[in-house]
C-alpha cells in the first residue's frame, strides 16, 4: 500500500467551502520530497499549493483528529481533511493501522475491540450471537490534548453476499468515555440477518474523512434464531391458526381498532375480527412486519406489566410462525 509521508507536527487550519469543513495541512513533507503548502482559507482552491508547487498534502491523521475535536461550534458541516476517496472497494481493502508506522504517529488508534461483550475474533472461532441487535464497541489509544473522537464503523457481510448488509456508520461516543466508539444496532433501528456472518472494524475519523487508521477486522455470526426477532420476510404474508379464545386475549392486549384520518385502520384489525369468530379456531393472515409488531406489542406489555400470560401469548404466536419459542423482542423477560 502506498504510504503518504507527512510531518507529524503539522499544524492544521479549519475553514469551510460549500458547506464542507476543509482542514488543510501546513509544512508537511510530500511523498516526492516537495513542500506541502496550505490553500487560502475561504477560497475554492482548497489544498492548492503555491503556483507551480503542486497540490498540498492533507494533514497527518493525528492533526486531522485534533482539528476535528477542537473545531468551533456549530459542527454540522462534514469534514474531509483534504483526503479523497479512491473507491468503496479500496476502503474495504485497506490494511489495519500499524502503530509503528510513522504515518500514524501521534494519532488515536482503535484498540479494545468488543462484539456485544465478546473479544475481537476472526475466523472459525468467531462468536455466535443470540441477538440481531449487537453492540460493537472500541476504545482508542490516549493522545495528550485530544478530548473526543469521531469514528467510523465499517460492517461487511461474509457468508451470504446476496444478503450482505454493508454499512459505513458513525460510531457514537459512549457516555463520558470520550475516546470510545459504539454502534448499537437497536438504537440505529437496523436488524442484522439471522444465520449471517459479519465482520466489522473501526477508525478514529468520521465517514467524511477518507484517511486510514483502521482496526483489525472482528467477526461474528448471528444465530439462526434469536429471541429478539421472528426472522420473517416483512413483505410476505403469513397465516396463523389459533383458538378463538387466544385471538380474544391477543385482541384485548393490542387494544381497539382505530380508524385514521386517511381512512386506514389499525393493522391488527384481522385479529379483532378473528376474536369475534363463532368457530373454535380462526385463521389470521398478516404480513411479516405486522406479525413482528404484534409480538413486539405483546412482549412490551408483558414486560411493562410483569404479566406472564402476555408472554405466553407471545410464545404462542411466535411458535405458530416458526419463530423463537420464547421471544423477548429485546425486552427484559423473567
Amino acid at each position: 500500500m502506498t504510504r503518504r509521508w507527512i510531518a507529524v507536527g503539522a499544524v492544521a487550519v479549519v475553514f469551510t467551502v460549500a458547506g464542507v469543513t476543509r482542514i488543510a495541512g501546513f509544512g508537511g513533507d510530500t511523498e516526492d520530497g516537495g513542500s506541502a503548502k496550505s490553500g487560502a482559507a475561504g477560497t475554492g482552491a482548497v489544498g492548492a499549493g503555491a503556483a507551480g508547487a503542486g497540490p498540498a498534502a492533507p494533514p497527518s491523521l493525528a492533526a486531522c483528529q485534533m482539528a476535528i475535536a477542537t473545531r468551533p461550534y456549530p459542527r454540522s458541516e462534514a469534514v474531509s481533511c483534504d483526503y479523497t476517496w479512491t473507491s468503496t472497494a479500496g476502503r474495504s481493502d485497506e490494511d489495519a493501522a500499524d502503530p509503528a508506522d510513522p504515518e500514524y504517529a501521534g494519532a488515536a488508534l482503535p484498540t479494545g475491540m468488543s462484539t456485544d461483550g465478546r473479544d475481537c475474533v476472526a475466523g472459525p472461532d468467531r462468536p455466535v450471537l443470540d441477538t440481531v441487535f449487537p453492540v460493537l464497541s472500541s476504545s482508542f489509544t490516549p493522545v495528550p490534548g485530544l478530548t473526543e473522537i469521531e469514528s467510523t464503523v465499517q460492517l461487511r457481510g461474509i457468508s451470504d453476499r446476496a444478503h450482505a448488509q454493508d454499512l459505513d456508520q458513525p460510531g457514537n461516543r459512549f457516555g463520558d468515555r470520550v475516546l470510545t466508539a459504539t454502534l448499537d444496532f437497536a438504537r440505529l433501528g437496523t436488524r442484522l440477518r439471522q444465520g449471517e456472518s459479519y465482520r466489522w472494524r473501526v477508525r478514529g475519523t468520521p465517514p467524511s474523512v477518507p484517511a486510514g487508521g483502521w482496526s483489525p477486522w472482528c467477526e461474528f455470526t448471528i444465530a439462526g434464531k434469536t429471541p429478539d426477532d421472528l426472522g420473517l420476510d416483512n413483505s410476505r404474508g403469513y397465516q396463523v391458526v389459533l383458538p378463538t379464545t387466544a385471538w380474544r386475549q391477543i385482541s384485548d392486549v393490542m387494544g381497539p381498532v382505530e380508524t385514521y384520518a386517511n381512512g386506514d385502520r389499525s393493522s391488527h384489525e384481522p385479529i379483532a375480527i378473528a376474536a369475534k369468530s363463532t368457530s373454535p379456531r380462526a385463521q389470521v393472515t398478516l404480513s411479516g412486519s405486522v406479525w413482528s409488531s404484534v409480538v413486539n406489542g405483546l412482549a412490551y406489555h408483558a414486560s411493562e406489566q410483569d404479566e406472564p400470560s402476555y408472554w405466553e401469548l407471545a410464545d404462542l404466536v411466535s411458535s405458530a410462525l416458526d419463530g423463537p419459542p420464547h421471544p423477548t423482542m429485546g425486552f427484559p423477560r423473567p
